[in-house]
């Protein structure tokens, strides 16, 4: 008798289990085979896509982590230390963590200077990673200046 009630409950808990997974299938079958559903969340998170991206523009001082951008804030940058571009050259790092740019500016030392203190203090993150000054002529506060920086990409995450 002990032997067939052992069976009896072994069985019944293990239906109860198939019934238990048949359960959860059957309600995540219908989540995906809701199409109303899958266009309601990917409104949603295209709503939030968009105001995050909004979000990262406005926290980087309203320039672009694009190329276009990185290169509009170092023109700004030029512009407010009264300093002249000579040559920029953006390439994206891999895997779009952030874009290198190589830059030739012409200018005195000090207003050079005052446009490496605006960079770094700048809202994008930016990391010098070389640096050539030399003369540009016979007078002595004249320089052009030859930099490589990483300006390195915000990422959102939730």
């Amino acid at each position: 008798m002990a032997s067939g009630y052992t069976l009896l409950t072994e069985g019944w808990d293990r239906w109860s289990n198939v019934y238990q997974q048949y359960t959860a299938l059957s309600e995540e079958t219908s989540k995906i085979m809701n199409p109303e559903e899958a266009s309601k969340r990917k409104l949603e998170l295209s709503t939030e896509l968009s105001t995050l991206r909004a979000s990262l523009v406005s926290s980087s001082g309203g320039f672009d982590q694009s190329e276009a951008g990185l290169v509009e804030l170092v023109g700004e940058s030029a512009k407010r230390e009264s300093i002249r571009i000579a040559d920029v050259i953006p390439t994206e790092l891999e895997g779009g963590a952030g874009v290198l740019l190589q830059i030739q500016l012409l200018g005195t030392y000090h207003r050079i200077v005052a446009f490496l203190n605006h960079l770094e203090n700048s809202p994008i993150a930016v990391r010098l990673d070389k640096l050539e000054i030399s003369r540009q002529s016979e007078r002595v506060l004249h320089a052009k200046m030859a930099l490589r920086a990483t300006f390195l990409r915000l990422s959102v995450k939730r």
